[in-house]
């Protein structure tokens, strides 16, 4: 999505190049797809969905996410295209919301100025900013965001990629970052930073717009910075952005309904009722009837034994409730005949006729 306010022709001709590229890409796969589908050549459609650029790029971001917190990127650009940033440290403050919390830490962020060097006094360049998130450490990053860095090229735009609190090495109480204490809640939100990346910004801001950049997550920080921040953002490039998911946006549990509706529409009305008395049975929990509906030996089981239960429990309905269609397909009907087995009063059963565990389970 692009939220954008054009000081300029230049910028509107801009976000209206960049919101047709998304859309013409977004439309050819959709045609292709359809022609092969009404074909009757449902194999062909499939090759072409995996072969598609976009769902490619989301597959790697998702697999290699992992791999790239421990590892270096092995991606190396072109010889013209080798981007050297200069490492910057900005010391920002723990908490912009809580005035009483005097604590500060030491952000990592990234500067590439080469695109405005030949003009060493000019001050309406535009600033480009890549808003970090969940990548983890920013460094194993940056050179994978090459569209950002051509689009900057060609206007000589400032970049600056900035490193999300509590990732890479930007870790508000270093080594002591994750302790569980009262002192950390409400450090890591989104709020605190955008707050970040504001006070950044101001540093690099000139005369000229300010753009943030950003996929997933960051694309959620790029599109809020723009929204809670006019003034100061002019535009924002937000690709698989969850912004509907944000208070105030839009309803954060949509998400939530939709699954349930699921259910209720494959699995039968009274499908939903069945998942609220499972989880009720680990809420008003009795430890001897899941031991007996979980055929579980030990007399003594931890509380964490039984959340990670319940989570199984959790992944098994989002991924029923994920991938509904076409109907025949869906597990949602065979899972509901499941717990619906189970009598009025053994609603520990529920969930462990859901996951196929206790006695007659795998």
């Amino acid at each position: 999505g692009i939220f954008a306010s054009a000081p300029s022709q230049m910028w509107r001709w801009l976000s209206s190049r960049l919101a047709a590229m998304v859309f013409l890409e977004h439309a050819l796969d959709a045609a292709a797809l359809v022609r092969l589908s009404e074909d009757g050549r449902r194999g062909a459609a499939k090759s072409a969905a995996l072969q598609s650029p976009l769902l490619q790029g989301w597959m790697n971001h998702v697999q290699n996410m992992q791999l790239h917190f421990t590892k270096d990127v092995t991606y190396k650009p072109p010889a013209d295209k080798h981007y050297k940033f200069e490492v910057k440290w900005f010391e920002q403050k723990v908490d912009h919301i809580n005035k009483q919390h005097s604590g500060r830490f030491w952000q990592r962020y990234f500067v590439y100025e080469n695109f405005t060097e030949t003009e060493l006094d000019r001050t309406d360049y535009p600033l480009f900013v890549f808003c970090g998130a969940e990548q983890g450490d920013i460094y194993l990053e940056w050179q994978n965001f090459g569209f950002m860095l051509d689009v900057a090229r060609e206007h000589g735009a400032k970049v600056l990629y900035l490193e999300h609190r509590f990732f890479g090495q930007s870790k508000p109480y270093g080594a002591e970052a994750f302790e569980l204490s009262p002192d950390r809640v409400g450090l890591l939100s989104i709020e605190q930073s955008m707050a970040d990346y504001v006070e950044i910004i101001k540093e690099y801001r000139g005369q000229g717009p300010v753009l943030t950049f950003g996929g997933s997550l960051s694309g959620t920080i790029a599109a809020m910075m723009r929204i809670q921040f006019p003034t100061l953002i002019d535009m924002a490039f937000a690709s698989s952005a969850q912004v509907l998911g944000v208070v105030g946006v839009a309803d954060q549990f949509a998400w939530r309904k939709r699954l349930t509706d699921n259910f209720a529409e494959l699995g039968g009305a009274d499908c939903p009722g069945l998942v609220r008395r499972g989880f009720n049975a680990f809420v008003w929990r009795n430890p001897a009837k899941l031991r007996e509906a979980f055929g579980i030996c030990e007399k003594d089981v931890p509380d964490a034994h039984w959340d990670m239960l319940l989570g199984m429990a959790w992944q098994e309905l989002e991924n029923l409730g994920n991938f509904p269609y076409p109907a025949h397909t869906s597990g949602i009907p065979l899972a509901c005949t499941q717990m619906r087995e189970v009598g009025p009063a053994d609603d520990a059963k529920i969930f462990a006729k859901l996951l196929n565990l206790g006695p007659g389970g795998r």
